[in-house]
């Protein structure tokens, strides 16, 4: 459980604009879920979150919702709620050779580096050319 303190900083990592700090906050907690019901209403809304970041290292791709949906089915499990998670059209996360042979598949090229690699994964996204399944937790 946290502090108000602690919890209103982890609310405002996980409601920014900026993707690394969502996707730490969500990291960590489906590492260490925090046991407070609070915060299942952001990772609730979490799920619809389709923008791109790095899922895990070494290097994939995926989509934010991929872990929230982790995150939340930790903090079910911690918090002793029988609950499964579920996400049908998720895109599975891809590593850098997957990624390069989509991108030249779609007749696309990064501009290089993560932030290239994330842009082109928006385009790849809005082309539905991303491979995608079912992710039930």
């Amino acid at each position: 459980m946290f502090m108000d303190d602690e919890f209103n900083q982890l609310a405002a990592n996980l409601q920014s604009q900026e993707v690394t700090l969502r996707t730490s906050a969500l990291k960590d907690l489906a590492q260490y879920p925090s046991g407070d019901a609070r915060i299942l209403p952001l990772l609730e809304t979490l799920l619809q979150d389709k923008t791109p970041c790095i899922v895990m290292l070494p290097y994939r791709f995926g989509e934010v919702r991929w872990l929230a949906a982790h995150a939340l089915a930790a903090e079910y499990a911690a918090l002793g709620i029988a609950k499964t998670v579920r996400l049908e059209g998720v895109v599975r996360p891809i590593n850098t050779q997957e990624f390069a042979t989509l991108e030249q598949a779609a007749n696309l090229k990064s501009t290089g580096g993560v932030q290239g690699v994330l842009a082109t994964f928006a385009r790849l996204q809005e082309l539905g050319s991303l491979p995608t399944c079912v992710l039930e937790i």
